[in-house]
């Protein structure tokens, strides 16, 4: 299976370092390690310091003026809080072939949406987007934070969309997002954490499908990330022809993996995703 999963690599700061970071890096390595071929589109700074890390992902970078870069913290019963260092160039919507998925996954707004949905339709036979980088935007006063801005996608391009993942935190002040989002798009996937997803699914006419997926318990070393591995997992079931209900206790099960190490560093484990995804419970509500 072909995949192209587009938005920034960033560089994630941490205590013992400049981790390869961002929904694209987390999401392409999760495609990677369940089987698909990946490429990856992305925009860096020529200060990049991650090319060893991405290697494996087929990337076509444009290199131009300075990397994004993010310090996260993780306050106590509180969403997480973004610094921004610095922010890398927007991405111009440019594909030149065909691929069975294509992932829209922004970091910051580096992709404008309506011309990435159009250019990415006619060459997806699935095309799925990550919610979170249209809703987010750097703070103009320093230092910068990452800061909800309001997003109203046109109803028109979302209805070219085949699936939106997002989470309880994409949903801060959004009245109405995540309305229009099910008006519009045929699968949505709603994370919450702990508190595992929600799949929605609108079959025929205003009839719609529903399912509460359950969690692997297991350590958390590192929170990062696990939004963007679900997506990615749950994006590569649907392509790969598994049922809403088997891609989403795969997303899952990749998601637990993944928070087990730090900086994405458990990614490559992600393939064990398959047999821990047997122990996720899926219920349908009716």
């Amino acid at each position: 299976m072909k995949t192209c999963i587009v938005g920034h690599i960033t560089h994630d700061l941490y205590p013992d370092g400049i981790y390869a970071g961002g929904c694209s890096f987390y999401g392409g390595m999760v495609h990677k390690a369940l089987g698909a071929e990946v490429v990856l589109r992305a925009g860096v700074g020529l200060n990049f310091q991650c090319d060893a890390e991405i290697e494996v992902l087929n990337p076509i970078l444009r290199r131009i003026g300075e990397t994004t870069t993010f310090k996260n913290e993780y306050p106590e019963n509180a969403p997480r809080v973004q610094w921004v260092e610095s922010l890398a160039e927007p991405l111009p919507a440019e594909l030149e072939e065909d691929f069975d998925l294509i992932h829209l996954a922004p970091v910051l707004g580096e992709l404008d949406f309506n011309a990435w949905v159009r250019a990415a339709r006619p060459r997806a036979r699935l095309l799925g987007i990550n919610v979170q980088g249209w809703i987010k935007a750097a703070s103009s006063t320093p230092p910068a934070v990452v800061q909800q801005v309001r997003w109203a996608p046109d109803p028109e391009v979302l209805k070219l969309v085949d699936v939106a993942c997002l989470s309880d935190e994409d949903l801060i002040d959004q009245p109405g997002l995540f309305e229009l989002l099910r008006a519009h798009v045929p699968v949505v996937a709603l994370t919450h954490g702990r508190e595992g997803a929600e799949i929605f699914a609108t079959k025929t006419g205003s009839e719609e499908s529903k399912w509460r997926v359950g969690i692997f318990e297991t350590e958390v070393a590192d929170p990062t990330g696990a939004g963007d591995a679900f997506a990615a997992a749950f994006l590569n079931g649907i392509a790969s022809g598994k049922t809403l209900s088997q891609a989403a206790a795969i997303a899952s099960a990749a998601s637990s993996l993944v928070i087990e190490a730090r900086g994405g560093k458990s990614l490559p484990r992600v393939s064990h995703a398959l047999s821990r995804a047997d122990r996720i419970e899926v219920e349908e509500l009716k």
